[in-house]
């Protein structure tokens, strides 16, 4: 089983309290911080948590994490290759003879 959550508290407490045996997934967005965190007073962003750094603490926990597209994809787009480009009435059909 698979438990994903943009907050880090329930995710540390399945694994350390309960020894949830399952998958850990901790999700983060582009901006602000995990609820749990700025409830308690903590002042670590959701950057902050993708850090290098905190990667490394938060892999004794939890299993993987899942940042927003906007974090793993370019800023400006780039042109997909020759090869990946969809077919289109335009350009001509490969012959099969």
């Amino acid at each position: 089983m698979w438990v994903q959550s943009f907050e880090l508290g329930n995710l540390v407490w399945l694994r350390t309290q309960l020894r949830f045996p399952g998958k850990l997934v901790f999700l983060a967005t582009s901006g602000g911080a995990p609820y749990d965190l700025v409830t308690a007073g903590d002042p670590r962003t959701y950057a902050d948590l993708l850090t290098a750094t905190s990667l490394r603490d938060l892999a004794k926990t939890i299993n993987g994490s899942a940042p927003t597209r906007a974090w793993s994809c370019a800023a400006t787009p780039t042109a997909p290759s020759p090869a990946r480009r969809r077919w289109s009435p335009t350009r001509t059909r490969p012959s099969f003879r």
